[in-house]
């Protein structure tokens, strides 16, 4: 493959990244000396699979935001077939990045909705529905911004759908209750599905879960998220309270849509961090340094807090705020001696964020 040309303009030089409709490349483009991505079209596929890749590059070109990955071509190769030449993010996925600087603090998971806000509002005013928000379709360049990639099963709002009728194409984990129970979609699908990420990002799972993806579809329509405020000690409750209400079952209850989600986690972020646009700036040229200096500020809050209700007699809570202050910083001597101070009831010291290999 290294050194193959496509459409006599692309070098392919290395995959990186393969998926169920295409394979993705990086690539020099000889025409004008840069680097780009380029996903192929995997061989075999049938027409509506071709024409939802064909869609792909005509709504994402329409998007021209500093969030939305941008396309440079669509072509077709004597060999290969269908492609499409988008940017080349240096960086990774938001799962993967996420998962290195874990915990995350709220402040940091706020800063991240807003700007994958901001991309679905620049999709929403052209009536573009994106239908596939996950951490796997974020990428964050090295130092910045945040984009959202892969529209392969985007819709234009006043489109036919593509794929055949009940069907559900899309993640289960991050579908909308009414995706699942209707196969309905809007603008507030999309929202929700933001709400599932902030909700992962803060928790390190999603809000609901099930073995299997009967259960899991089941839990989804018929409950209620849990609280990000009780799920993860520690979030303020203005960012708890708007999370739930994108993570709501009814979607009018949820932000309409990208610009509404965007006024709300504004409203939220500026008596927080100050403006949003400098704070997440300053946050993607130094994650390590702002998450470090959060999660210490946190932890602080977190270690006050327990010291409080455990003063008071509260102990259930105060264990939850004492472990989620020991995520932090594990092995605290403050938190343990803390812990230690009154008799510890099962399941009292435990970590509240999984282990994740460096």
């Amino acid at each position: 493959m290294t050194g193959e040309l496509l459409a006599g303009r692309y070098q392919l030089e290395q995959e990186l990244g393969r998926g169920g409709m295409a394979t993705v490349y990086l690539a020099l483009d000889l025409r004008l000396s840069r680097r780009v991505a380029v996903k192929v079209l995997h061989p075999g596929m049938d027409a509506r699979f071709t024409e939802r890749f064909r869609q792909e590059a005509e709504v994402v070109a329409s998007l021209q935001h500093p969030n939305v990955l941008a396309v440079h071509d669509l072509g077709e190769d004597a060999v290969r077939g269908p492609f499409l030449v988008c940017e080349w993010v240096q960086g990774e996925n938001l799962r993967g990045w996420a998962l290195r600087l874990a915990p995350l603090p709220p402040e940091a998971v706020a800063l991240l909705g807003w700007e994958l806000a901001r991309a679905l509002e620049a999709a929403h005013a052209r009536g573009v529905v994106h239908r596939d928000v996950k951490p796997e379709n974020v990428l964050v360049a090295h130092g910045g911004p945040l984009k959202l990639a892969d529209f392969g099963i985007a819709a234009l709002a006043d489109r036919a759908r593509l794929t055949s009728t009940g069907a559900i194409i899309g993640s289960l984990a991050y579908m909308a209750p009414e995706r699942i129970d209707t196969g309905a979609w809007s603008p507030a699908s999309d929202v929700y599905a933001v709400g599932v990420v902030m909700f992962e990002l803060s928790t390190g799972a999603t809000p609901h879960a099930g073995e299997g993806s009967a259960r899991l579809a089941v839990s989804v329509m018929t409950r209620d998220a849990p609280s990000l405020v009780d799920a993860a000690p520690g979030t303020p409750a203005p960012l708890g309270a708007l999370v739930a209400r994108c993570l709501a079952r009814d979607a009018r209850d949820r932000p309409v849509d990208g610009a509404a989600l965007v006024q709300e986690m504004e409203a939220v972020l500026r008596p927080w961090v100050g403006a949003p646009a400098e704070a997440a700036r300053a946050f993607f040229q130094a994650p390590e340094a702002c998450v470090a200096r959060w999660r210490e500020d946190g932890f602080q809050r977190l270690l006050g807090e327990g010291r409080e209700l455990l003063a008071s007699g509260r102990g259930a809570r105060a264990a939850r705020c004492l472990n989620a202050a020991l995520a932090l910083q594990p092995g605290s001597p403050e938190v343990l001696a803390l812990l230690r101070s009154r008799p510890v009831t099962k399941g009292w010291l435990r970590r509240a964020w999984p282990e994740h290999k460096k």
